[in-house]
């Protein structure tokens, strides 16, 4: 299960999902230098957490677009190998073409949404509606 929250209170969730499943997995984005829109360093240090910067999700195309994707899985392999090993099944290429998919899937829906208020939100994909649009 894959859900995207803006909870911050990431040992409460813990907490409250962990007898349901084996583990766990918190992947969090760190934007700026504002310690209010950061996690503490210590957070990123646990085993089932791991942090990106902001602008390591930023792309403008599609080549960037696979190649943050492929940066994102190549860290989340990394960072969580402890309880996956090395499975090639869990990241192999269809799987990651499928992730690319995606991205551009919720690209299109935020690109139909741009006309719409920033409290609009997309039920699938998460995205707020205003985002990128000029002014």
């Amino acid at each position: 299960i894959v859900s995207r929250t803006t909870c911050s209170d990431i040992l409460r969730m813990y907490k409250k999902f962990r007898p349901m499943f084996d583990e766990v997995f918190f992947v969090i984005t760190n934007s700026g230098k504002d310690p209010e829109n950061r996690f503490s360093d210590e957070l990123c240090e646990y085993s089932n957490v791991l942090c990106l910067e902001q602008e390591e999700l930023v792309y403008t195309n599609k080549e960037q677009m696979a190649a943050v994707a492929r940066n994102v899985i190549t860290k989340f392999r990394s960072n969580f190998d402890f309880f996956f090993g090395d499975n090639p099944e869990l990241f192999d290429e269809t799987k990651q073409s499928n992730a690319i998919s995606r991205l551009e899937a919720m690209s299109e829906v935020a690109m139909r949404i741009l006309d719409k208020s920033f409290d609009y939100v997309d039920g699938k994909y998460g995205v707020h509606g205003g985002v990128g649009s000029p002014g």
